[in-house]
């Protein structure tokens, strides 16, 4: 499936996201990357300029 996606590695992405803390719109930062020998990952950060909520994680783009 991630065959027909088109991916900009090393190319920050922004979006505007939803806040779980206090439920208005934050911003994502979002870089995919590609790690020799190992896989492909999502590096994510969350930030909320209201209520300063911040949240960051890694995820794999397909499975092992």
């Amino acid at each position: 499936m991630l065959d027909k996606l088109e991916i900009d590695f090393n190319e920050l992405q922004t979006m505007e996201s939803f806040c779980v803390n206090c439920e208005k719109n934050g911003i994502t930062w979002v870089l995919a990357l590609k790690i020799p020998f190992f896989k492909e990952v999502f590096l994510m950060s969350f930030e909320c300029e209201h209520c300063y909520y911040k949240s960051n994680e890694l995820q794999q783009m397909a499975s092992i």
